[in-house]
């Protein structure tokens, strides 16, 4: 168990970060990776923080990224993660999970880019919200959402109601909803 999992100690979290400082940071180099953020639940505009059920068991990145691939330029392997890696631990019922996280933050990225566009061309380029909003899209997408599903999804229905707000503010025409809450 401890080679995926820091000591388990049942109790409160007191939301330390060194559970996501593995031996990862040598891939994910330059400090404040957008992976380890996510994974932890900061670094979103416009949301609270909220670690993933993965952190919060004390889970390293090892645990899922255990899978070799070679590398494309250059000898070794990166460790990546797949269906796999949710199957290892959670039994063959959860085999298309990553998938389907996949699938689903691919469609609202795609959503929240669109309604950035539309609200680019309303708003000053200087606008907070429009800033924030790239921000949010950027640590989603280079972060890989699936590391916390349920953050990444916070963050993404924030970028709709912080550009709403500075529309509104603005009297423009608002945004509609890009998917239910």
């Amino acid at each position: 168990c401890l080679h995926c999992h820091t000591e388990i100690q049942h109790g409160t979290f007191d939301g330390r970060e060194e559970v996501a400082q593995t031996a990862c940071l040598t891939c994910h180099e330059g400090g404040h990776s957008p992976q380890r953020d996510l994974y932890v639940g900061i670094g979103g505009k416009g949301v609270t923080p909220r670690p993933s059920a993965m952190h919060l068991a004390g889970i390293r990145c090892e645990g899922c990224h255990f899978l070799k691939q070679p590398k494309e330029h250059g000898a070794g392997a990166v460790h990546t993660a797949g269906d796999a890696s949710c199957m290892a631990c959670h039994g063959p019922r959860y085999g298309q999970t990553l998938r389907r996280w996949r699938h689903l933050l691919d469609a609202r990225l795609a959503t929240s880019r669109a309604q950035l566009a539309t609200a680019r061309r309303q708003l000053p380029a200087s606008a907070p919200a429009v800033a924030d909003a790239e921000a949010n899209l950027e640590l989603v997408s280079v972060g890989h959402g699936v590391h916390n599903i349920d953050y990444a999804l916070d963050v993404l229905w924030a970028n709709h109601r912080m550009l709403n707000a500075a529309l509104g503010a603005a009297g423009a025409r608002l945004l509609p909803a890009p998917w239910k809450q």
